[in-house]
């Protein structure tokens, strides 16, 4: 992951049409007209800068890995050893709200600092935005980080879950309207603690809605566990992943700019009071989600303190976009649970951001989405993980909720 921190270049790039083989002189500073070549260890990224949004992109994006040459497709920005090989640059009709922007990235990283499946670069890069050009620095850091303290004399109940099942689940919820949105809802009727679930950009997946049925029926505390269905009947088809075509590509920038996370964080405090007219006896709330939802579920509980935040705990699993800056405001206890592949230094700095009772913990053989929509329950390995995953936030919620 590249470093939050960054040191400016000078210029800024142009707003025109530029063609991605135009101007190949190497350094960043040659989008500004001047500069010298790249040490050899560097790479050009291209990215767009969207002035509406506040945040860079380029549909069309993809980087090879320095090490196997594999394509890397991703969502919004552009990498590689070769100019000739990016894309055009994105200007749309509308020549004035785009800003075509290079910057330098290490060639030593086999992972970039952006996320794979979000809207918003990473935050070094969203900081020059106007101001000036930064080289981006990578991370050595690879170890797990749990920043939780041990738990002691705590009733082993509260960690046991049912069995994982591997195929064909029969979920235990049924579907219900709350705040006039199609709901999942599963757990005890009497239940006195809900959890709010944020899936990810996959929806009902049966993956996803037996982690739900986990959440709600765990151990000795129940929870009526809730999945509004944010994308109204419309998911993204997870045919569409991995991104591999032009068509793929557009169609998930489409979707991310139709479900941009703090467009449904602002949604979520109303729907919670509309759940709780319906689940008065509720009285307590937690919030997980999960990729894109992860997002949701850190930017609802880090807001200022005139924000709505209805939730007592809160847990970010495998999450996109993740933001060290966002952990500084967030202001009840928070889990996160990332796979191997949310880049490290992002998560080990969210973490030492964190100022609350937290758990950070990283599943290092696991795949991003390997406690919802993409996980692989068939596989031994995957299933354990995925259990254990769903222990460790029952441990949690049971502690903090």
């Amino acid at each position: 992951m590249a470093s939050n921190s960054s040191s400016s270049g000078s210029g800024s790039s142009s707003g025109r049409r530029r063609r991605p083989n135009e101007g190949s002189a190497a350094t960043p500073a040659d989008a500004a007209g001047r500069g010298s070549a790249p040490a050899a260890t560097t790479r050009r990224v291209l990215l767009v800068y969207n002035k509406r949004q506040g945040l860079f992109q380029l549909p069309k994006g993809h980087w090879a890995d320095a090490a196997t040459g594999a394509l890397k497709m991703v969502f919004y920005y552009a990498a590689s050893a070769d100019e000739s090989a990016l894309p055009e640059p994105l200007v749309g009709e509308d020549e004035g709200l785009f800003e075509n922007v290079w910057c330098e990235v290490d060639e030593a990283a086999a992972q970039l600092a952006f996320p794979t499946d979000g809207m918003v670069v990473n935050k070094a890069v969203a900081d020059m935005r106007r101001t000036g050009i930064p080289k981006l620095q990578t991370s050595t850091t690879t170890a797990i980080m749990s920043t939780m303290p041990a738990q002691h004399g705590h009733n082993e109940a509260c960690c046991n879950i049912p069995p994982v099942i591997s195929k064909g689940y029969d979920a235990k919820g049924s579907y219900e309207q709350v705040n006039d949105i199609k709901t999942y809802a599963t757990g005890p009727s009497d239940a006195k603690k809900g959890i709010l679930f944020i899936y990810d950009i996959f929806g009902y997946f049966p993956q996803s809605l037996q982690g739900a049925d986990i959440l709600a029926t765990s151990g000795d505390q129940k929870h009526r566990v809730l999945i509004p269905d944010w994308f109204g009947g419309n998911p993204c088809p997870i045919e569409w992943y991995p991104p591999d075509t032009e068509e793929k590509q557009k169609n998930l920038g489409a979707f991310f700019g139709q479900y941009p996370p703090p467009k449904i964080a602002g949604l979520v405090p109303g729907y919670v009071r509309a759940a709780r007219d319906k689940y008065p006896e509720i009285t307590d709330w937690a919030i997980i989600g999960y990729c894109w939802g992860g997002k949701v579920a850190t930017l609802v509980t880090s807001g200022d303190e005139s924000d709505e935040n209805p939730f007592k705990a809160a847990a970010s699993i495998h999450p996109a976009m993740v933001d060290p800056e966002d952990a500084k405001g967030v202001k009840v206890p928070f889990i996160l649970l990332a796979s191997k592949e949310e880049p490290d230094e992002a998560v080990g700095k969210f973490a030492e951001a964190l100022q609350v009772t937290k758990h950070v913990e990283t599943f290092k053989d696991q795949i991003h989405g390997w406690m919802a929509a993409r996980a692989d329950l068939e596989d031994e390995r995957v299933k354990e993980e995925y259990a254990r995953g769903y222990k460790t936030v029952v441990e949690f919620f049971s502690k903090n909720l």
